[in-house]
């Protein structure tokens, strides 16, 4: 006698119009949350590489004041070097002392902000930083004695751009104080203090951040 076997039929499994819709929209979302993760990362590792910078400009605004009787350089009337007959600002003085060439767009230096790529016009960056001259021209080197709260006294911000060339302007003062720096760190601002240490301050400290400006005043 012969088995009896009943034939089986297989069906071919598919997606419904609304389970392809579905799962469309699992992926957009998670790709969102992926994206916003990623992006909120880049900009925090952009801040981060910021406050260093800042730190690498204290340093060298300390083994400069070291060499020279305990003075900062000046903002803007530093006798350059190699033509003693040219004043260069504190930018230059940095890029001597940390033995740089001259910055390129977008080339990573202790001068230039990442983040400031994405603030300035047609994303050209290369020097964004701007020095403290309240209550002064920025043409006298002042002593760091002469500072009765380094730790409470703003020297280098964050600072907004100048033209197209992809720089700031190297100074900063009482009068330009709402205007020149420039609070690109997802609202924050970074600032170098007299005494070498840097901080992020948010946007609900700018009235501390304005003492810390004034308190350069010589």
């Amino acid at each position: 006698m012969r088995p009896n076997f009943h034939s089986v039929v297989r069906v071919k499994a598919g997606f419904t119009l609304i389970e392809l819709l579905v799962t469309i929209s699992i992926i957009g979302v998670l790709a969102t949350l992926i994206l916003g993760a990623s992006s909120a990362a880049r900009k925090s590792a952009d801040t981060a590489v910021c406050l260093s910078n800042l730190r690498q400009q204290g340093a060298v605004f300390a083994m400069y004041a070291a060499e020279n009787d305990g003075c900062l350089p000046s903002a803007l009337g530093n006798v350059d070097p190699y033509n003693s007959g040219t004043l260069v600002s504190w930018m230059m003085v940095v890029q001597y002392y940390a033995q740089m060439n001259f910055p390129k767009d977008r080339q990573r230096n202790i001068l230039l902000c990442p983040s400031a790529v994405q603030t300035y016009p047609g994303r050209v960056a290369r020097r964004t930083y701007a020095m403290n001259v309240a209550g002064g021209s920025g043409n006298t080197p002042q002593k760091l004695a002469r500072f009765a709260k380094p730790s409470a006294t703003a020297l280098v911000v964050d600072a907004r751009a100048v033209g197209t060339a992809g720089d700031s302007s190297s100074t900063f003062g009482l009068s330009d104080i709402n205007t020149t720096p420039e609070w690109r760190h997802q609202g924050a601002l970074n600032v170098l203090f007299v005494d070498g240490h840097c901080q992020t301050m948010p946007a609900s400290a700018k009235a501390d951040f304005q003492r810390y400006v004034q308190n350069f005043v010589p």
